[in-house]
């Protein structure tokens, strides 16, 4: 209201100054609006949820302090780090209950992110330094069990006891013949309970209901319960009932809609099948001739007949009498009819040969699927899915045995052959068991003589006839276009690439391989774009290839291009890489 009489004296002001006669009139008004809008802010209700969400916060922040004052108690703020021991008692008293580890709690009470908690805080720091004074003073020896009752309800009364609730903390309703028994007779909970805020109404659990959750609520009726600690339980009555007095259609009061009464062979309520019913006019329930109805508890619906059905003609006959391919008046596509009424599928697999060799058939609705043989199958055929579905085991796959009992010509799955526990390869090879083959590879160091394929040690091999994959004016360009490369920072268009050093070291023959790791894995294939030594000596010439490069890594053969065999040096090589875009 400052604001606005500012505002009004300024306008009188103005009046004034030209003579005019209506001073008083005009602040009348503005005084009486401002008196008015005091008095509606003093008697607003504060927000319910806000009050709520104080209480929850400030004991949030008690829950805090007990944490934060057994993580002080540790040797690091005892002062035992900084010279103190254990026995000093002096000093222990004076930390246990002082300002210093009072500090260090409530430092850490709410995050540095969490407003409401810090502004909280503020209100609430000044009650805090006293409880704990209070706690010194009266030689309690640290008990702080009493912190949220003390700084939650009694001083900044944000909280009730448990089983009080709003403004003055009243009590919670309980059973009226006992005043101390549960709240809302553990049928449900308070609203508000332990808060400042709420109704103190009972919010009744599933089934129960009255003032105090005391009774069943219509459509449930009371029955033992099934947990442990309840006694009893409100169970939801069936649907053929609007209120009942026990379980199912004959524990019935009253019938739902939908539902009748009967009373043989006993009393209870029945469902009305209003798909039998007609009208006066003798029309089916369903007008629609492309539906069929379909009986619910206590309803019914008109449901769309099947896609594959056919008008049967005329303009009563129905397309089908339900929701199935069986059910059409016309048979769909497909399907013939049966002897015994409705539709039946045609198995189209029946008919021999309907599929290709390497192919079985699967009979579906209406129609049929050719699916390809298992790659376990040998090129006469099968029967179904699977190894168990071929006709015979290609080679590498032999036919599972029998378990114990089952009958000769049961289906048994083809299972691969292990042709290593024959040991196949020769003593420089391992071999490899693979699905339904097997493969012989070198075993390092041996590898594999590009003349003979015989596995071999590397420096028995002559040096490669064909040339260096990497020349000296190719690796002088490379590396500039490397460097040009790495530059780029702009992840849209930056070209992916690696470099590094790689040991080769020494060799006795005029032939080494190496394996090279790039640190991190590339999307795809790079080309190795360079590969030169970096400590080459006494005139000694090397060639370089890089074979089977992945994503990973690559393979980097190392020989002398000149008349010697082998080398000393412990050679050391630099090489590159880029993944250059399809």
């Amino acid at each position: 209201c400052h604001v606005c009489l500012a505002e009004q004296w300024v306008l009188v002001w103005r009046w004034e100054d030209r003579g005019g006669t209506m001073m008083g009139r005009g602040l009348g008004p503005v005084v009486v609006g401002c008196l008015l809008m005091s008095a509606a802010t003093a008697n607003a209700k504060p927000d319910d949820a806000a009050v709520r969400a104080k209480c929850t916060k400030c004991k949030a922040i008690t829950e805090m302090f007990k944490t934060k004052y057994a993580e002080t108690d540790t040797i690091h703020f005892r002062g035992e780090s900084k010279g103190w021991s254990l026995d000093n008692e002096k000093f222990l008293g004076r930390y246990k209950m002082g300002e210093a580890r009072l500090a260090e709690i409530m430092e850490g009470l709410c995050s540095k992110s969490d407003d409401k908690c810090n502004a909280l805080m503020e209100d609430l720091e000044e009650p805090l330094e006293e409880w704990w004074g209070l706690i010194d003073r009266n030689k309690l020896e640290g008990d702080i069990s009493g912190l949220e009752e003390h700084l939650c309800i009694n001083e900044s009364k944000l909280c009730c006891r448990e089983g009080r609730f709003g403004p003055e903390c009243k009590g919670c309703l309980r059973p009226k013949a006992d005043p101390t028994g549960a709240i809302c007779n553990a049928h449900g909970h308070c609203d508000g309970d332990g808060t400042r805020g709420g109704t103190g109404k009972c919010k009744c659990n599933t089934g129960w209901g009255g003032k105090r959750c005391d009774k069943c609520k219509k459509a449930y009726y009371l029955a033992q319960s099934s947990d442990e600690n309840a006694e009893t339980e409100c169970r939801k009555c069936d649907v053929a009932c609007t209120n009942c007095t026990g379980p199912g259609p004959e524990g019935c009061l009253v019938c739902a809609k939908g539902f009748v009464e009967e009373s043989e062979p006993f009393r209870r309520c029945v469902d009305i099948d209003e798909c039998l019913a007609v009208v006066e006019t003798d029309e089916p329930v369903c007008s629609d001739r492309e539906t069929w109805c379909k009986n619910t508890p206590g309803a019914f619906s008109c449901d769309k007949c099947h896609a594959g059905c056919k008008d049967p003609g005329g303009v009563t006959r129905r397309w089908c009498t339900g929701p199935d391919p069986e059910n059409c008046t016309v048979c769909p596509d497909g399907y013939e009819e049966s002897p015994e009424g409705g539709c039946v599928d045609i198995d189209e697999c029946a008919t021999p040969e309907r599929c290709e060799g390497d192919h079985y058939c699967v009979n579906l609705g209406g129609t049929h699927q050719c699916l390809r043989c298992d790659a376990k199958c040998s090129g006469k055929g099968c029967t179904g899915a699977g190894g168990a579905g071929c006709i015979e085991c290609r080679t590498g796959y032999k036919r599972a045995p029998l378990a114990e009992g089952e009958a000769e010509g049961t289906a048994k799955d083809c299972l691969d052959v292990d042709e290593c526990l024959d040991f196949p390869c020769d003593g420089a090879s391992d071999c490899h068991n693979d699905d339904g083959s097997f493969s012989c590879k070198c075993a390092p160091p041996n590898i594999e003589d590009p003349e003979t394929g015989a596995c071999t040690r590397p420096e028995t091999l002559p040096p490669p006839k064909a040339p260096s994959a990497f020349t000296k004016e190719g690796v002088t360009a490379a590396m500039a276009e490397l460097e040009a490369l790495a530059k780029v920072t702009d992840a849209d268009t930056a070209t992916p690439t690696a470099s590094g050093k790689t040991v080769v070291g020494e060799s006795t023959g005029n032939l080494k391989l190496v394996n090279v790791s790039f640190d991190s894995a590339f999307s795809g294939t790079p080309d190795i774009t360079y590969v030169q030594a970096t400590n080459e000596c006494c005139g000694d010439e090397f060639g370089y290839n890089a074979v089977d490069v992945t994503s990973e890594g690559f393979g980097l053969a190392v020989w002398r291009t000149d008349t010697q065999g082998g080398w000393g040096q412990g050679l050391e090589v630099e090489w590159g890489a880029v993944l250059r875009s399809a």
